[in-house]
């Protein structure tokens, strides 16, 4: 049976210059719940269809428990109660393309109606498979890949020295509020950037039908893990990272950054923090193989929101118990005023320790 867990706050709006942003309230899925022969967790990334009142949210499950897989929920907001149910799912069908598919994390929506995926691949396995972004229907059926610059790309064998580090590749998939160009971000630095903290996000654009290449490029400037912190006593922050972007007006993104964090009282918790960020006058880095040792213009970056805010902080009110493991986010429904909201979701890597978890916000620009 399925369990909804739902909790409403009031909370002072943080604001970031003009930009807000205010809880509003969230719900989550039972863990491993099983719907349509499959176990849903592990979901890394969303996308909204406001016609239609449904997301969509991929499964990173690199087919340990079901094949590469897409889940449909309808969603509302009604009566400050979040709604949120499973509707369907759908597997990415490959019978005629040499293309294999792991850890997907990514999802935007094409102007034909077709999904963007992005993939982390797998350089664990031998050969290594190289991480993609692919041209996918609704039915899952895959109709292309789209080509990704070469610094991006492991080598197939032997000592990596180029690409993406294993598991740390495209985590951050999104579409620019106009349609007319879509980032893909890395969860960390290249290998041959690891003397620096940047970040590269891709961006794509669509110089002809059905086609979408890369045509620049930001360097982002990724927070530095905190170690013995104030905060928690004895804090350990490791492998920081993004975990998703969500586009705003062209070439400003919301970056949502996340770093997993270990002692004090508090056990296993994770540290996520949300910027906005400017990618206007930012170096074009598309040509560079390597960062280290440049000086680059970076991204210009703001903090907007830092989501050890939702947990509870007394004086009655409920908050989340812990900060989970978010890796989703994506626009959601309009609000009776007329202000957008922005529906995150967390991956509990099918976990007993961690939630899925969706929370609602409000934002004013």
């Amino acid at each position: 049976m399925r369990t909804l867990t739902l909790i409403f706050i009031c909370l002072q709006a943080f604001s970031s210059s003009a930009a807000k942003l205010e809880y509003l309230g969230s719900t989550s899925i039972a863990h491993k719940l099983k719907f349509q022969k499959t176990k849903i967790g592990g979901l890394s990334g969303l996308v909204y269809s406001a016609d239609e009142k449904k997301i969509w949210a991929v499964s990173d499950d690199r087919g340990q428990f079901n094949e590469p897989r897409i889940y449909e929920f309808s969603v509302e907001w009604k009566g400050a109660k979040l709604n949120i149910e499973p509707t369907g799912v759908l597997f990415l069908q490959n019978k005629n393309q040499n293309l294999k598919i792991f850890d997907l994390e990514g999802i935007a929506l094409l102007p034909w109606g077709n999904f963007l995926l992005s993939s982390e691949g797998d350089n664990n396995h031998r050969p290594r498979i190289r991480p993609q972004v692919l041209d996918v229907k609704k039915n899952g059926t895959i109709i292309r890949e789209y080509a990704l610059p070469e610094h991006f790309l492991p080598e197939l064998s032997g000592k990596q020295k180029n690409g993406i580090q294993n598991n740390k590749g495209f985590e951050g998939l999104t579409t620019s509020a106009d349609g007319q160009s879509w980032y893909l971000a890395a969860q960390a630095p290249l290998l041959q950037d690891m003397e620096t903290n940047l970040i590269r996000i891709l961006r794509y654009r669509m110089p002809e039908a059905w086609i979408i290449k890369a045509d620049q490029e930001f360097a982002y400037p990724l927070d530095k893990a905190e170690k013995n912190g104030e905060k928690l006593s004895k804090k350990l922050e490791i492998n920081p990272g993004i975990s998703e972007i969500l586009g705003l007006e062209s070439d400003k993104l919301l970056v949502m950054e996340r770093s997993v964090v270990f002692g004090g009282s508090l056990g296993l918790q994770f540290a996520i923090k949300l910027y906005l960020a400017d990618l206007t006058g930012a170096q074009d880095t598309l040509k560079l193989n390597t960062l280290n040792g440049r000086k680059i213009i970076e991204a210009k970056k703001q903090l907007l929101f830092d989501f050890e805010k939702l947990r509870s902080q007394g004086d009655g009110m409920p908050g989340l118990s812990m900060v989970q493991n978010f890796e989703g986010m994506c626009w959601g429904p309009l609000l009776p005023d007329g202000r957008k909201t922005i529906l995150f979701v967390s991956d509990d890597n099918f976990k007993s320790e961690l939630s899925t978890d969706f929370v609602l916000m409000a934002f004013t620009p």
